[in-house]
């Protein structure tokens, strides 16, 4: 039940006005780290009860096109968009969750709890039963248990305590107070801007570009508190800094335009471009041709034509409103045929570099080869991967679930660093093109930058930096075709809507 999303939460600082249109537009925004599902949370103390959600199936467009009702609007709130990558699509499990705890609140995260698992068992020898598919409704149970007795500023304190795993959340209460965390590991971005009207927090900086150039950074382990009673913005640690960055985020989810922690995701892929430039090997000659499997691999697709002085054209187009297949779960390989067009005469008699972010199941690069070879006739395909061979599950987030489905492990294991030739040649023969290259491990430090404890490639080295990670993997070799556990608890049943409001308790 490992979910990539993107949250959000705003609040007027002037205590007038609605701050639902920002927080929608700030989830479009962030519309590429999730297509599932949408919804939002907003406070307003002039209703009872203070807070509403909304959420739907689908596009933050489709789920609020025509915006809120004006009975739902706030001068406070939260949003989230959301994929998941196994649990199913229902609108249950779609965020923020709303509660009562004796006090009003609702949450939103992005991440996976790495043992979910362990604590839904300890819950149940509890007697408290949760749902064992989503792992946001354990977070709210630790929310729930601590606010019977504690201040909903310390809550991050509960999480820290019992969480392991990669959790960047938002929360808001019936007093209108915005708390947001990110983990002591850092996994998930989250950043902030405070201005002369409004506070918002958000996973990526591009949600926030528009109110603003003083974007910052909430470093690990840290917590931001607002009380409109106050008045103030607190940041505070709650737990000193081990920062495992996910590298993935500068690969393939973030958008280019968004700052990490300091570092920009699109000069970070140029530079991955630059660098598989540097240990090139083919004879570069006037049929070379650069060509990015949109549109993660542009910039880096970029960085390598430039580097080498070659031609770049746009041989793959998206067609409109194509979906993100990484995200997408079901049928990938039909939605790979329909989600581009291939102009044939940019292959055609080329020797072309195709360049992509990443290569895991390799379900899309497979399609696209076979297509290209359909319609055109190339002279050699080279493929170039911005992104080290990705040969071990992820229990962070990501949508890498178990080793059966790694293209790169049927071939090596985590632990090599730079493939033997021969082994890429039995890559490139598998795939049918002329030659394959990744991007080596050690060169993603120099490309994305920082420290090299700050990043965590435990799908690219099977080194995980949690405990829960170590022992899940460990696990994942014992049983490599599934690395979650099965439960026996029943589905809730199915709803027959696909916009669901919320008043009071979700």
């Amino acid at each position: 039940m490992k979910e990539f999303c993107g949250v959000i939460a705003a609040t007027k600082l002037d205590g007038h006005d609605d701050i639902s249109d920002e927080i929608i537009r700030g989830l479009s925004k962030l519309q590429h780290r999730g297509q599932l599902s949408a919804g939002i949370t907003t406070f307003s103390p002039k209703r009872d009860p203070r807070l509403i959600t909304m959420k739907g199936m689908g596009l933050v467009r489709h789920v609020f096109g025509e915006g809120i009702p004006s009975q739902h609007s706030g001068k406070a709130g939260i949003g989230h968009v959301r994929y998941a990558t196994s649990g199913g699509d229902e609108l249950r499990e779609a965020q923020p969750f709303q509660f009562n705890a004796g006090i009003e609140a609702a949450l939103a995260f992005n991440g996976n709890i790495a043992n979910f698992r362990e604590l839904v068992r300890r819950y149940a020898h509890e007697g408290v039963n949760i749902d064992p598919y989503i792992d946001t409704a354990v977070i709210q149970q630790v929310v729930s248990d601590h606010l019977t007795e504690g201040d909903f500023i310390d809550s991050p304190h509960a999480l820290a305590r019992t969480l392991d795993g990669a959790y960047s959340l938002v929360m808001i209460n019936g007093s209108g107070e915005i708390l947001a965390y990110r983990d002591h590991h850092g996994f998930k971005p989250l950043c902030f801007t405070v201005t002369d009207e409004m506070l918002l927090v958000a996973s990526e900086s591009v949600a926030l570009n528009t109110y603003g150039s003083s974007i910052q950074t909430l470093p690990p382990g840290c917590s931001l508190w607002y009380s409109p009673n106050e008045g103030v913005v607190r940041i505070n640690r709650v737990l000193y800094p081990k920062p495992s960055r996910c590298f993935f985020e500068f690969v393939y989810f973030a958008n280019e335009e968004s700052i990490i922690d300091d570092h920009s995701v699109g000069e970070s892929r140029v530079n991955m471009g630059e660098y598989l430039a540097t240990i090139e090997t083919v004879t570069i000659d006037s049929d070379c041709v650069a060509i990015s499997v949109p549109s993660s691999a542009n910039r880096a697709c970029e960085g390598f034509a430039k580097a080498l002085g070659i031609e770049t054209k746009q041989g793959l187009k998206k067609r409109k409103n194509a979906r993100r297949t990484f995200i997408e779960s079901k049928d990938r390989y039909e939605k790979v045929r329909k989600k581009f067009e291939i102009d044939p005469s940019a292959f055609e008699g080329k020797k072309v570099f195709l360049i992509d972010d990443s290569l895991v199941r390799s379900t899309t690069v497979r399609v696209l080869i076979e297509e290209i070879k359909r319609v055109s006739n190339p002279k050699e395909i080279h493929l170039r991967i911005a992104c080290p061979p990705i040969s071990a599950p992820c229990f962070y987030g990501i949508n890498i679930p178990n080793d059966s489905e790694l293209f790169a492990k049927n071939f090596s294991d985590p632990s090599e660093d730079d493939l033997p030739e021969e082994v890429l040649g039995h890559m490139a023969r598998e795939l049918g093109i002329s030659s394959i290259k990744f991007l080596p491990s050690k060169a993603v430090l120099q490309t994305v930058g920082g420290e090299t404890r700050d990043l965590c490639l435990a799908c690219v080295s099977g080194v995980y930096p949690t405990p829960a990670g170590v022992e899940r993997y460990e696990e994942s070799q014992i049983n490599p075709e599934s690395s979650d556990i099965e439960f026996s608890t029943p589905s809730a049943p199915e709803k027959s809507c696909d916009l669901e409001s919320a008043v009071g308790i979700a």
